[in-house]
């Protein structure tokens, strides 16, 4: 059994470049604009998500017009990475990424 991977059955096509150079250009430009300041929606989620678990979701039921599963999913980006403006608006970032990759 060869345990070597061989550089020549990884294969690129042209559209697997095409989707690395989209998947990075929107990523570069996302990352562009991490570090401003939270406006009011963001502001309002960072709040609610950093609540207690029980109360991010009977928050996010009661608030209608926001997803409730980017609040829970927002709640656990918070206690894994803190509550920074760069952190907060990270999560949003990388499933941006997988959106594209998931899309194609």
């Amino acid at each position: 059994m060869n345990v070597f991977l061989r550089w020549s059955t990884f294969r690129i096509g042209w559209e697997q470049v095409v989707l690395i150079g989209v998947v990075l250009i929107s990523l570069a430009v996302l990352f562009n604009e991490i570090n401003y300041n939270l406006e009011g929606d963001e502001i309002l989620s960072v709040k609610l998500a950093s609540k207690q678990f029980s109360e991010v979701i009977a928050d996010s039921l009661r608030d209608t017009p926001h997803p409730p599963l980017h609040n829970l999913l927002l709640h656990l980006w918070i206690k894994a990475f803190g509550a920074s403006e760069v952190s907060t608006r990270s999560l949003s970032i990388v499933l941006s990424g997988a959106f594209l990759l998931l899309s194609y």
